[in-house]
């Protein structure tokens, strides 16, 4: 049994309930909007944990359960953006129950994609990028700050630069030009991070279990995610990593202890090969769709224990 728990309009978890219904593989789905009554307990016996989890009509005991896939947004959040039942009494039920089950999925010996506290490494981008370095992926020149002068010290010493978010709030990345340095002074209350621009060619990659899927993107605009709301273009296609930059994905897999992530990669124009990030909670739908590579059927297959 595969217990999924997030949203199922979701594009990747669209594409593994397909999949597992494909494969006639069973499962088990928490609907975050739909305040099916949720009800999980659990108890540790003789270094074993046992238990129960019921979704409406649908239960099965923990120990059924062979992999999770993790793609729970915060209740708490939830709660602020009014997506929580109006009753209080209620919405505590909904918030405790998943407690519950955030704390099981914690010490659950099955496979989980994946843990939130490997998850934590990418709300700090500049820690992730230590342990990144330590897999041999060079990082851009980066400096975090909320000082105006140190920006414009760093940008006479690299360069163009680039601006995102520090945090793992996802942002669009834009090019530090004149204009967008009148308002620098704006950042006193607000830490950004500046990094040298690169140029060259963006690749993702998605690790599931020992499974590599790589995609190459060819884009006429700085962040090819929102290529399309700028008037740009953006092509993808499936390729076949250097056996080096491969193994180094893996490894940097295993270590970051994240079974399922997106690496963010760009390769220079003279074959340098740099690592921006490791997504714990990769949108993996929107390449498989372009590509056709089967990442939904990598994921439902290792989360089913094959």
């Amino acid at each position: 049994m595969v217990l999924l728990c997030g949203i199922p309009t979701d594009g990747p978890m669209e594409n593994i309930v397909d999949t597992l219904e494909e494969a006639s593989i069973p499962y088990l789905l928490l609907n975050q909007l739909d305040y099916t009554p949720l009800y999980i307990t659990y108890q540790l016996r003789k270094g074993k944990c046992e238990g129960e989890i019921a979704i409406g009509p649908r239960s099965c005991t923990l120990e059924e359960i062979t992999g999770v896939y993790n793609r729970v947004a915060d209740v708490q959040v939830l709660r602020e953006h009014g997506k929580l039942p109006n009753k209080e009494e209620r919405s505590h039920q909904v918030v405790r129950a998943h407690e519950t089950l955030m704390s099981w999925i914690s010490i659950t010996t099955a496979r989980v994609l994946n843990q939130h506290r490997a998850m934590a490494s990418n709300t700090a981008k500049p820690y992730q990028m230590m342990l990144i370095e330590k897999y041999g992926f060079k990082t851009p020149p980066s400096i975090i700050t909320n000082d105006p002068a140190e920006v414009e010290a760093y940008r006479h010493q690299w360069g163009r630069l680039i601006y995102k978010s520090a945090s793992g709030v996802r942002s669009i990345v834009q090019e530090f030009t004149p204009g967008v340095a009148a308002q620098l002074k704006q950042i006193r209350s607000c830490p950004t991070l500046f990094q040298q621009l690169l140029e060259g060619t963006n690749i993702r990659v998605h690790v599931v279990g020992e499974q590599v899927f790589a995609t190459e993107i060819d884009t006429n605009r700085l962040d090819y995610r929102y290529a399309h709301k700028q008037g740009g273009q953006t092509h993808l296609a499936a390729i076949q990593l250097p056996p080096k930059i491969e193994a180094q994905c893996l490894a940097l897999s295993k270590w970051l202890q994240l079974p399922l992530v997106g690496i963010d990669l760009l390769r220079t124009h003279d074959d340098q090969w740099y690592c921006f990030e490791a997504n714990p909670s990769p949108g993996f739908s929107y390449y498989e769709n372009h590509t056709g590579q089967p990442i939904a059927a990598a994921v439902a297959h290792y989360l089913a224990g094959y």
